[in-house]
């Protein structure tokens, strides 16, 4: 049997984003590990992606390029089943969605768009 081209690059494209979010790291949902106070600083060399979150739902973002321009909006977040939210306003449309991470030492692992694994550093900070 003959499948389509874009049938067998969704499968291949799966099976890709299976093999590089595969780490040693334990899953953990949001909840467990607690949103209120923590950090995240994007592992990248190009980018800048940073997040404090508070305990009234509001997270303040950097966002950017290393050594170019940068924005730091007042954004929100919230958990909805797995996955962290963030939005322009308390329960609109998500800017970003983090699904639930992988954790190791202090490094959280975040699948995106089905195959980019993405780094965060994990800190706290006082509520």
């Amino acid at each position: 049997m003959k499948y389509p081209l874009s049938i067998v690059l969704l499968v291949a494209a799966m099976a890709l984003g299976a093999a590089l979010y595969l780490d040693n790291g334990t899953r953990v949902s949001w909840a467990a590990l607690g949103v209120e106070g923590l950090k995240l600083e994007l592992v990248s060399e190009t980018a800048v992606e940073d997040f404090r979150f508070s305990k009234d739902g509001s997270v303040t973002a950097t966002l950017g390029i290393k050594n170019g321009p940068v924005t730091g909006p007042i954004l929100y977040w919230r958990i909805v089943g797995e996955d962290l939210i963030i939005s322009q306003e308390p329960g609109a449309e998500a800017l970003i969605e983090l699904p639930a991470p992988t954790i190791k030492d202090n490094i959280l692992s975040i699948r995106r768009w089905l195959v980019f694994k993405t780094n965060y550093r994990m800190g706290r900070r006082g509520v």
